[in-house]
């Protein structure tokens, strides 16, 4: 015999003569829509599983963003930003030119800058977790069409307050 504990998939084993026990219970169990919930701890686990991937697509997305953001700012500015000189080539060190929007500034409002993009694209990664599907693959395309679109924005927004002429190699007015 075996007492069955409601909604946990356990039960206590109270055959006579043995020690009780729980013993996880073997019975097929109905689906949630049936009106029976799931146990905490599965759910408990799901939502662990999903705030991990979470992380884990946003530290991804971070990463790739933190190695790119030079070449990024030479795709938006033409400036001679990129991976291997780094700020090397930028023409901020050019006389005659106008200044790269995203060189020309301080470190502190770079990383400003850096940070805003991270936070954007990470509402982005946020967003599709809850609107599509909770997955590494979901956040990591979510995570780098964020950074490109937010990246993006944030560019012509500096180009067009600081008058940079060129946005992604085109002539701004």
């Amino acid at each position: 015999r075996s007492a069955p504990l409601p909604h946990s998939g356990f039960r206590w084993n109270v055959e006579p003569g043995r020690w009780n026990a729980l013993i996880e219970d073997q019975r097929p169990r109905p689906p949630p829509s049936q009106g029976r919930c799931l146990c905490w701890w599965v759910i408990l686990e799901v939502q662990m599983k999903n705030h991990l991937s979470l992380a884990v697509s946003i530290l991804m997305v971070a990463v790739v963003a933190y190695v790119t953001i030079l070449p990024f700012c030479g795709l938006i500015f033409s400036c001679g930003c990129s991976l291997q000189s780094g700020i090397l080539h930028c023409n901020i060190f050019e006389a005659g030119q106008p200044d790269c929007p995203w060189c020309s500034q301080s470190r502190g409002a770079f990383w400003t800058l850096f940070f805003a993009i991270n936070a954007a694209f990470s509402g982005t990664i946020w967003l599709a977790f809850r609107r599509i599907s909770p997955g590494i693959g979901v956040g990591l395309a979510a995570g780098i069409v964020g950074y490109i679109v937010w990246g993006s924005l944030a560019g012509l927004a500096y180009a067009l307050v600081r008058d940079y002429p060129t946005f992604y190699g085109g002539m701004l007015p």
